[in-house]
């Protein structure tokens, strides 16, 4: 065993048949350290007492206590329950000394992971006991049918991908998935992950999903998740904002109306002009686009970015009128997107879905079949609502993660978070914290597009291709673009 300033662990396996006996994993102990019946020695003992087994059940004390000097102090305790005596099945307890004192216990029959502070015994080996164990004639009887012994972890396994985060939301629950995550090469590997929706925990999840009930139709929701290995490392946490959709229209509701008035470059118009104006020959709008950035993969596949302005701000019908220009952080009736997908309402009933491009075409995805909205307008992209998917026709897809929240003037509205060819090119986006957001991809405001031309900016930091600068504006507003393309030396 390494020595005790290094840490270590006893897993210890038990074969429960019967009812009965006392099992023990010693921890920093004497040579001559002995729990019962007549205790000796210094130790602290992670100890099953007393296990109680029907045809259905099992449970047992779990006592965690030191003998120092003579004198016994117990330091926790809990009733935990164990399971029957197959190979698959047997009940596996672990004890984690730490370098600096303190002891991890990790119950895996019940889940529970408990920290025990104390720092009394700093020398000593590790060991295993047990006594007064029932006899069984037909098998060997109860006992620890296997002991493993190693050191200490101390590295925390990888964060979970936000971007390979998966959600569905069907009969008022949100089916949340994720890619699991791997432990380092000589880790203990990944036991659980702790899930929170917004700011709370709510599960200890022990695969890479999650069905959570307690949700609002319409509300968005920040779920943290962070892996957790078999001794108490946790990974970085990673934030997702995911709404409960497509519920009820935010406040106010988005609202196009319908033609003659047409807002953006329609599939189906006439226009005319100079490149980048595009003239509507029937509405007069007038749309201009500036290309910014190409975000580029292998093979030559790429998503172009762009500033669109559309003319069509204002509808007037009778003595009322609409605003339909928004100013999300680029200037009023400005965007910076690749694309966007916006739920119309009409009343509390969703309509269809207008997907916008980076030209600020515009395309209504009118016709739903189970959750997938398709265009009768000759658009052969397809939002499938159940996974949060744009898909278009060469087998790419992005994934619309980013939802702006109830301030925004885009309030509902989606941008792609993960854009992903046929071929497994990527582009990553992040988006800034909306207005009264609780947490990132929350609004329209791009802050980082991480292509297959990225670089870490800084030893140890993110990745990056493109980064973007915002003001301290009450809707901030975009003050630079920054390319990281061939601008870093391993001097930097």
């Amino acid at each position: 065993m390494p020595t005790p300033s290094v840490g270590y662990e006893v897993k210890a396996y038990f074969d429960l048949a019967r009812s009965g006996g006392t099992y023990t994993i010693y921890l920093s102990a004497t040579s001559d350290a002995l729990s019962g019946p007549s205790p000796e020695g210094s130790y602290y003992a992670v100890e099953l007492q007393n296990p109680t087994v029907t045809p259905t059940t099992c449970s047992a004390n779990l006592v965690v206590y030191k003998r120092v000097n003579s004198v016994i102090t117990m330091l926790w305790s809990s009733v935990v329950s164990c399971r029957g005596r197959a190979e698959a099945q047997r009940p596996i307890l672990r004890a984690i000394r730490g370098s600096s004192g303190g002891i991890y216990v990790l119950d895996e029959w019940d889940n529970q992971l408990v920290w025990v502070s104390d720092g009394d015994l700093t020398f000593g080996q590790p060991g295993v006991g047990a006594r007064e164990t029932p006899l069984d004639e037909s098998y060997p009887g109860n006992g620890i049918a296997r002991v493993e012994l190693g050191p200490r972890d101390y590295i925390a396994p990888y964060p979970v991908d936000r971007y390979q985060v998966t959600h569905t939301y069907s009969g008022g629950c949100l089916y949340l998935d994720w890619v699991p995550v791997v432990d380092n090469p000589d880790g203990t590997g990944v036991r659980f992950y702790y899930v929170y929706r917004n700011g709370q925990e709510i599960a200890r999840a022990n695969a890479s999903n999650l069905t959570d009930c307690a949700v609002t139709a319409g509300q968005s929701y920040t779920y943290r998740f962070s892996a957790a290995d078999f001794h108490a490392n946790v990974a970085t946490p990673t934030d997702v904002v995911v709404m409960a959709g497509p519920g009820p229209p935010p406040n106010p509701p988005h609202y196009v109306p319908p033609d003659p008035v047409r807002v953006g470059v329609r599939s189906t118009g006439a226009y005319w002009g100079a490149a980048p104006e595009q003239i509507d020959t029937r509405s007069g709008n007038l749309n201009f686009t500036v290309p910014l950035l190409r975000a580029m993969g292998r093979g030559g596949w790429g998503v172009p970015f762009a500033l669109s302005y559309n003319s069509q701000l204002w509808f007037k019908e009778g003595a009322g009128q609409t605003k339909l220009g928004a100013d999300v952080g680029y200037g009023f009736g400005w965007k910076l997107l690749a694309g966007a997908l916006t739920p119309i309402w009409d009343s509390y009933n969703l309509v269809y879905y207008l997907f916008t491009d980076s030209s600020g075409a515009e395309y209504r995805l009118d016709v739903n079949e189970n959750g997938v909205w398709r265009s009768s307008q000759g658009a052969y992209v397809y939002y499938d609502s159940n996974t949060g998917r744009l898909n278009f026709p060469d087998g790419s897809f992005w994934q619309m993660s980013s939802v702006s929240s109830m301030n925004e003037q885009d309030a509902g509205t989606s941008y792609p978070t993960l854009m992903r060819d046929s071929n497994g090119n990527e582009v990553r986006l992040e988006y800034a914290q909306g207005i009264g957001g609780v947490g990132a991809n929350t609004s329209a405001r791009v802050v980082s597009i991480e292509d297959v031309r990225a670089i870490q900016i800084y030893y140890g930091g993110p990745w990056r291709t493109y980064t973007f600068s915002y003001n301290t504006d009450a809707i901030p507003h975009l003050v630079s673009i920054a390319s990281h393309i061939s601008a870093w030396t391993k001097e930097n």
